[in-house]
């Protein structure tokens, strides 16, 4: 017998974006920057590494969207570099 499993619906990559920088957002305003880990940015928003690495690339260009989107004054500065 096979066991028929409900698959999650299937989200756009804009909803996939969307729900990595908010897993980010959430464990960010509770821990910092220290408690945050590409692992639990997935997990929280489940979605596999390797998910996370076609939509980001690695972790630093995901800090560099991360920190662009919500942090302008900090986007001016990398942008003047």
């Amino acid at each position: 017998m096979t066991e028929n499993k409900s698959r999650r619906p299937r989200r756009s990559s804009d909803e996939l974006r969307d729900d990595v920088l908010n897993a980010a957002t959430e464990i960010i305003e509770e821990e910092g920057f220290a408690g945050s880990s590409l692992m639990r940015i997935a997990n929280l928003a489940h979605v596999e590494s390797t998910v996370f690495h076609r939509h980001f690339g690695d972790w630093e260009e995901f800090m560099d969207s991360f920190t662009r989107k919500y942090d302008y004054w900090f986007s001016d500065v990398i942008d003047s570099v």
